[in-house]
Protein backbone atom coordinates (compact mmCIF):
# COMPACT_ATOMS: atom_id res chain seq x y z
CA UNK A 1 0.00 0.00 0.00
CA UNK A 2 1.56 3.31 -0.98
CA UNK A 3 0.77 6.18 1.21
CA UNK A 4 1.23 9.90 0.04
CA UNK A 5 1.14 12.52 2.09
CA UNK A 6 0.73 15.79 0.19
CA UNK A 7 -0.01 19.43 1.28
CA UNK A 8 -3.17 21.12 0.85
CA UNK A 9 -0.98 23.51 -0.81
CA UNK A 10 0.83 20.98 -3.33
CA UNK A 11 -3.36 19.60 -3.74
CA UNK A 12 -4.23 22.85 -4.84
CA UNK A 13 -1.13 23.98 -7.06
CA UNK A 14 -2.38 24.36 -10.52
CA UNK A 15 -6.03 24.74 -9.16
CA UNK A 16 -7.86 28.06 -9.28
CA UNK A 17 -7.55 31.39 -10.97
CA UNK A 18 -4.01 30.64 -12.57
CA UNK A 19 -5.52 26.68 -13.46
CA UNK A 20 -7.50 26.42 -16.82
CA UNK A 21 -10.42 28.40 -15.82
CA UNK A 22 -9.42 30.47 -18.24
CA UNK A 23 -8.61 28.14 -21.26
CA UNK A 24 -11.93 26.63 -20.45
CA UNK A 25 -14.00 29.65 -20.27
CA UNK A 26 -12.37 30.85 -23.78
CA UNK A 27 -13.14 27.19 -25.25
CA UNK A 28 -17.01 28.00 -24.35
CA UNK A 29 -16.73 31.70 -25.68
CA UNK A 30 -15.69 29.94 -28.84
CA UNK A 31 -17.97 27.31 -28.99
CA UNK A 32 -21.04 29.67 -28.34
CA UNK A 33 -20.13 31.89 -30.95
CA UNK A 34 -19.46 29.31 -33.57
CA UNK A 35 -23.02 27.92 -32.56
CA UNK A 36 -25.10 30.88 -33.18
CA UNK A 37 -24.82 30.96 -37.04
CA UNK A 38 -24.74 27.34 -37.31
CA UNK A 39 -27.62 26.79 -35.49
CA UNK A 40 -29.29 29.90 -37.49
CA UNK A 41 -28.32 27.62 -40.89
CA UNK A 42 -30.09 24.72 -39.45
CA UNK A 43 -33.07 26.11 -38.48
CA UNK A 44 -33.55 27.87 -41.99
CA UNK A 45 -32.85 24.58 -43.46
CA UNK A 46 -35.21 22.65 -41.91
CA UNK A 47 -37.70 25.93 -42.09
CA UNK A 48 -37.06 24.95 -45.58
CA UNK A 49 -38.63 21.69 -45.45
CA UNK A 50 -34.79 19.80 -46.28
CA UNK A 51 -36.00 17.02 -43.37
CA UNK A 52 -39.67 16.87 -45.40
CA UNK A 53 -38.54 13.34 -45.82
CA UNK A 54 -35.51 10.45 -45.05
CA UNK A 55 -34.55 10.66 -48.46
CA UNK A 56 -34.56 14.23 -49.14
CA UNK A 57 -32.52 14.84 -45.77
CA UNK A 58 -30.09 12.11 -47.15
CA UNK A 59 -29.82 14.12 -50.66
CA UNK A 60 -29.77 17.43 -48.60
CA UNK A 61 -26.86 15.78 -46.40
CA UNK A 62 -24.98 14.63 -49.44
CA UNK A 63 -23.94 18.27 -50.29
CA UNK A 64 -20.59 18.37 -49.09
CA UNK A 65 -20.76 22.30 -47.84
CA UNK A 66 -24.02 20.87 -45.53
CA UNK A 67 -22.26 17.55 -44.30
CA UNK A 68 -19.30 20.24 -43.31
CA UNK A 69 -21.52 22.55 -41.91
CA UNK A 70 -23.50 19.70 -39.83
CA UNK A 71 -20.19 18.06 -38.79
CA UNK A 72 -19.07 21.08 -37.41
CA UNK A 73 -22.91 22.04 -35.48
CA UNK A 74 -22.46 19.01 -34.03
CA UNK A 75 -19.02 19.10 -32.71
CA UNK A 76 -19.14 22.76 -31.54
CA UNK A 77 -22.45 21.61 -29.77
CA UNK A 78 -20.89 19.08 -27.99
CA UNK A 79 -17.16 20.85 -26.63
CA UNK A 80 -20.27 23.56 -25.59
Amino acid sequence: MIVRYRTSHAAATGLGVAGHGVGHWRAQRASAIALVPLALWLAFSLADGVAADHAMLNAWLGVPVNAILMILLVFAAFHH
